[in-house]
């Protein structure tokens, strides 16, 4: 995926994102204090010092947006805890997500979970995406819109 690469710096924090055209990845911080797997999805936010990290998704009134964990380009199925990785920003992404998503479904963000929850057939506030198969596995394939969303 690295076409087209943007590299700068913010303090001693790499930002960096990836993209093809129509996806788009961001180099993450993984300040959790605990690995993430690839196709859990978080909420993205900035930091002086670590520049792009992820947190769990919560409930705020404030716009956030959505990024899924594909650290897929340096080869791994996670980010280390205190590590740096990528995450899906807008774009085609495989989805941890509950397990009554059909094709066609929006996937929406949910309180404290990483997992994408079903959010029907019509986009609401908190949709970040669409899924593009069903629910199989624990997953699903998707693309995400790249919007804020409101959880």
């Amino acid at each position: 995926m690295a076409v087209g690469q943007v590299s700068g710096y913010q303090g001693n924090a790499s930002i960096d994102f990836l993209e093809n055209g129509f996806d788009q990845k961001i180099k993450v911080y993984n300040g959790t204090g605990a690995a993430v797997n690839n196709g859990k999805v978080y909420i993205l936010s900035f930091d002086a010092t670590y520049g792009a990290t992820i947190s769990t998704p919560a409930t705020s009134s404030v716009p956030q947006h959505v990024v899924v964990i594909d650290n897929s380009e340096l080869g791994q199925s996670s980010i280390a805890a205190g590590a740096y990785g990528y995450a899906v920003y807008r774009g085609y992404a495989t989805v941890a997500c509950a397990n009554t998503i059909a094709a066609g479904d929006f996937l929406g963000a949910a309180n404290a979970s990483t997992t994408a929850a079903d959010a029907g057939t019509s986009r609401t506030a908190n949709s970040f995406g669409i899924a593009l198969t069903a629910y199989s596995g624990g997953s699903c394939t998707a693309i995400l819109f790249g919007d804020t969303v409101t959880i």
